[in-house]
This record gives C-alpha cells, sequence and structure tokens, in this order.
C-alpha cells in the first residue's frame, strides 16, 4: 500500500493532521488513515487550529474540510502556506463543488476529494500524495482537462496564481500577441 512504502521510505511514520469541524467526520476520517496503517498526530475544527498545529506538529499531510471555518479551506491554505511550507494539503468536499477544486487546485492543494471517499482509497491517496502526486477523483481530473481546453479555446494563456497584472490586463496582452 502507498501509505506503507512512505513510511518506510522515509524512515519515519507519516505525520498527518486532520481539520474538520464535524467531531463525526474526524473521527471517520481518523479510523480510515488507521485501518490504512497511518496515524493522525491532531486534530482541528478551525482554522486557526490547524495553523496553530501545522506549526506545532509539522505534519507530512493536512487532510482538510474544504467548508472549515471561518473562512472555507482554501483561505486556511493560503495561511497554511506560511506556517507549514513542507505539507501537502488535502481538500475534502462534498461533490459538486469543482469550480472550489479548481481554485483550491490552482492555489496549490495535493488533492482535491469527494467527502465519502472509502477507506483503502483515502489511505492509499495520502500515499499518493507524499510520493508526489495529486489526490484528485476521476471527476475532477475530467474538470481540469475541460478547464484547460477551455482555455485554448479561447485563447487564454497558463497564468502565474499569484500576479501584479488584472485579468484585463492578461487579456490585454492576449490580444496583443495574437495581433
Amino acid at each position: 500500500m502507498p501509505g506503507h512504502a512512505a513510511e518506510r521510505a522515509s524512515g519515519r511514520d507519516v505525520r498527518i493532521v486532520i481539520a474538520d469541524d464535524d467531531a463525526l467526520r474526524r473521527n471517520k476520517l481518523r479510523a480510515a488513515l488507521r485501518d490504512g496503517g497511518l496515524s493522525v498526530v491532531g486534530q482541528a475544527t478551525n482554522a486557526s487550529q490547524v495553523v496553530y498545529l501545522a506549526t506545532r506538529c509539522r505534519p507530512d499531510v493536512i487532510l482538510m474540510d474544504s467548508a472549515l471555518p471561518p473562512s472555507g479551506g482554501v483561505a486556511a491554505m493560503r495561511e497554511l502556506a506560511g506556517a507549514a511550507p513542507g505539507a501537502q494539503v488535502v481538500l475534502l468536499a462534498n461533490s459538486g463543488e469543482d469550480e472550489a477544486g479548481l481554485l483550491a487546485l490552482a492555489e496549490g492543494a495535493a488533492g482535491y476529494l469527494p467527502r465519502g471517499i472509502d477507506h483503502m482509497s483515502l489511505a492509499r491517496a495520502v500515499g499518493s500524495v507524499l510520493a508526489g502526486e495529486a489526490a484528485i477523483s476521476r471527476a475532477m481530473a475530467l474538470r481540469v482537462v475541460e478547464r484547460l481546453r477551455e482555455l485554448s479555446r479561447t485563447h487564454a494563456r497558463m497564468r502565474p496564481v499569484r500576479s501584479q497584472l488584472t485579468p484585463r490586463e492578461w487579456e490585454v496582452l492576449d490580444l496583443m500577441a495574437t495581433g
């Protein structure tokens, strides 16, 4: 199993933090990870707690609810970038949140998975993330491909996630480049 291989390859246990405001979901996630041979070093119920745990526990992976209070998982990811730069963040979301998933991936998430993911798939996804792969569902992979196709049809170019130029300024540059 990827999770076990990642643990053996690093010579230490994989450190995972779970961030979700729902206690029942946190318990299910912890049990799923335990069934996959992985351990949880901390649990948070909001963004400030996950940032605190990230600095204190130095996790390898943070499994986080996409709707984490107070302002959502993507906003929490931005805070985590400075607090735990080496941690891989995987957001868990309800189905149908494709736009939020695309934004999360663009902001640096290592994965975006449905909340109802089964135990073994969750453990494999964590192992994949630790191996440097993205952890996304097939449906999200299709959305990413569709978005790339859409960008090529509209002549929009790939942009840096953070840019000093506005979208309109990028559009003007594209128009200038195409004559």
